[in-house]
Order: structure tokens, then C-alpha cells, then sequence
């Protein structure tokens, strides 16, 4: 709260490092935890992310922009800290949950490394991302249990599905739009997907 109320002479990316380790702390985070059993946790989420400004959804795609946010908006103290509680208590009972599933059975609960690898040819990766974006806003794919997924945690798996960094996809997919590319660039691998299902469309 400190850092947060001196934001105006702090630099946004130490106080996100101050939040970081609020969230991170036993102290904060084991009071949560004894109660995890009493809460929904797809309810909790979708009360996050009803949180007005898409403050939990900046959260989750950019932090510092998170923080910026909390310096400038007034947000009461009471509302603030159940934001913020609520972050911590979201993110610490899903990690714990996790690593109980993949402690009890790692067979099933921590996925084998992927055998796949992006093409380190030249426009593979904006190419790969022009697809996944297209494929994440048509709605075809979802979390555990048909739970929404955020755009970042998406790429973030598709990522490490691939082998290679998509976290800054928001920001190639910002520059390939706003230099001088045209639509035709952008279209491009789709014509060619299109090319080659007719391809094995015919060779059946």
C-alpha cells in the first residue's frame, strides 16, 4: 500500500516487484490457503475478473500496466486489498492444486515434454501466431472444464507446447500491423493452408 500511495515517485517496476512479493509471502498466502475448500474456485475467478477497469485481466496480460492502474485509479483500501487477496488466494490454491495432481499422479497430472518444435524458418513464428490468434478469438479453444482462457495464459501454453517464447505475441502482432504490411502478408499463410487442404483434399 505504501509503495502504491508513493507511485507517482517510484518507478512502476519497483513496485511491481513490491506486489510480487506480497503475493508471494507465506504470511499472505497460508491464511488463504486453510480455507480453500470452503470457495468456488471458477466463482472466485469470474468475481476477479468482474472487477471493474479489467484490472485482473491486466493483471494477467500485463503487469506493470496493472500497477500503473492501481497508482492512478483511487481505488479504496478495503476494495483494493480484496482484489488483491483475491489474486493471491486464486493463484496460490490453483498452483497447489496443480502440484498435489502432479505429486499424486504423474502420469496423468504433469504432461510429458512436448516433441514438438517451431520451424526456425524465417516468419514461422509471426505466421504461428497470425494462425493461434485467429484460432483463440474464433473460441476454439478453452481451460480445464471448459473454463475461459485468457489470451496470455493461451500463448504462454502454446509456447511452451512449441518450444519457443510467444509471451511478447501481443507486441508482434502490434508491429506486423502497424508498419507497412499489408493485408495480403497477413492472409498469406492462410491462403497457403487453404492451398494445401485442397492439396490433400485431391490426393485422396
Amino acid at each position: 500500500m505504501a509503495c502504491g500511495r508513493a507511485g507517482r515517485e517510484t518507478h512502476s517496476g519497483e513496485v511491481l516487484d513490491h506486489w510480487m512479493q506480497v503475493l508471494s509471502e507465506a504470511t499472505m498466502v497460508q491464511p488463504l490457503l486453510v480455507h480453500r475448500q470452503e470457495y468456488d474456485m471458477e466463482r472466485i475467478r469470474e468475481q476477479l475478473e468482474a472487477f471493474p477497469d479489467a484490472m485482473y485481466q491486466e493483471w494477467l496480460e500485463n503487469r506493470e500496466r496493472f500497477v500503473a492502474k492501481l497508482l492512478y485509479k483511487h481505488i479504496p483500501r478495503e476494495v483494493l486489498w480484496r482484489l488483491v487477496s483475491g489474486i493471491a488466494f486464486y493463484e496460490a490454491a490453483t498452483a497447489r492444486d496443480r502440484a498435489r495432481g502432479e505429486t499424486a499422479a504423474p502420469s496423468e497430472g504433469a504432461a510429458a515434454e512436448s516433441p514438438v518444435f517451431l520451424s526456425q524458418l524465417k516468419g514461422q513464428k509471426i505466421d504461428a501466431i497470425r494462425v493461434l490468434n485467429v484460432m483463440y478469438e474464433q473460441g476454439r479453444f478453452t481451460g480445464r472444464d471448459g473454463q475461459k482462457l485468457t489470451k496470455k495464459e493461451f500463448f504462454t501454453a502454446m509456447g511452451q507446447a512449441l518450444h519457443v517464447d510467444l509471451s511478447d505475441y501481443d507486441k508482434d502482432l502490434s508491429r506486423s500491423l502497424s508498419d507497412s504490411t499489408r493485408l495480403d502478408k497477413h492472409l498469406r499463410v492462410f491462403k497457403e493452408m487453404e492451398q494445401k487442404m485442397e492439396e490433400i483434399w485431391n490426393s485422396k
